[in-house]
């Protein structure tokens, strides 16, 4: 039995790198610069940044803080975690691939960050689920963006939805 678990363990994982190594999972709509893959590490920063938002209002009397930035004082994220993949500045063909660490950290501290934070000083947990952090719809080439809510789900929506949720009613 033990024998079965590590085989089956081994071909998953043999299986997983497969497909991810395969080219429609790197070009098209799951790859490329506004494609799939681009869109769930997007997601998965906003998670992350809704956790350390949460972290951060157990921690300071049920507040999130005042600008996002507070967020790197505890080291749990990194800057890179504050620009979405697909909108990766254009710097030209003579700079690196790879903004380095400080790089990114001037980003943020300028405001040049790829995601908005709507919610300030917010107090959670919040009595309704409201939008939190989000994007423009430039970083997807407007095909939609991804919204962090006050309960720390994030979810992908089109223009028109995302319009209509980021609009402030009357």
């Amino acid at each position: 039995m033990f024998t079965a678990g590590l085989a089956a363990t081994g071909i998953t994982h043999h299986t997983a790198r497969l497909a991810a190594d395969a080219p429609i999972f790197q070009s098209g709509s799951y790859g490329g610069r506004f494609g799939a893959a681009p869109r769930i590490r997007c997601m998965t920063h906003l998670r992350e940044i809704g956790v350390t938002l949460i972290h951060y209002a157990e921690k300071h009397d049920g507040h999130f803080p005042p600008r996002l930035e507070d967020l790197l004082e505890g080291k749990a994220l990194t800057p890179d975690t504050f620009i979405c993949p697909s909108a990766e500045e254009d710097a030209g063909d003579d700079a690196p691939t790879q903004p380095t660490a400080q790089d990114l950290t001037t980003r943020l501290r300028e405001g040049r960050a790829t995601y908005v934070y709507l919610t300030p000083n917010l107090k959670y947990p919040s009595p309704t689920r409201i939008p939190v952090v989000t994007e423009p719809l430039a970083n997807h080439d407007g095909a939609g963006l991804s919204i962090l809510y006050s309960d720390g789900s994030v979810q992908w929506h089109k223009p028109d939805e995302a319009q209509k949720i980021l609009t402030p009613n009357p």
